[in-house]
């Protein structure tokens, strides 16, 4: 599956992102951050960007999953966006901030057949790592 990553604002998503990279079931194509500090600092841990906005990441037909690690107050819009463009999601907690974003979200993964997760992101990274069976 294609991963993309948006938003390196908290230590969850890096895990996230480095699993995804050494793990042979995952592509990942590529990260947006719109603010250059954090960019900056993201950079310098080895994150690789080449979507130089949101809108951008979410028109790459290529991409299966959207990776969400943006600060709390944009993450419910950002999941919103990305189901609307037929992406699945990984959220780091919490998955919104409002109860309309949240009933706007699960309408959106019943119609476009996607699916949404928010979870601390390390959990999915250690289910990742987890051996075959």
């Amino acid at each position: 599956m294609n991963i993309a990553f948006a938003g390196f604002r908290h230590d969850h998503i890096f895990g996230l992102y480095n699993t995804a990279k050494g793990n042979d079931s995952f592509i990942v194509k590529g990260a947006f951050e719109a603010d250059e500090n954090a960019k900056s600092q993201a950079q310098g841990l080895g994150v690789d960007f080449n979507y130089d906005t949101y809108e951008q990441m979410l028109a790459d037909n290529d991409i299966d999953i959207i990776a969400i690690g943006d600060y709390y107050g944009i993450r419910g819009q950002r999941v919103i966006d990305a189901l609307k463009h037929g992406k699945h999601v990984i959220c780091d907690k919490p998955l919104c901030t409002s109860l309309e974003e949240l009933d706007a979200i699960e309408a959106l993964c019943k119609e476009k057949n996607s699916k949404s997760a928010s979870c601390s992101t390390s959990d999915i990274c250690l289910r990742l790592k987890r051996p075959k069976r």
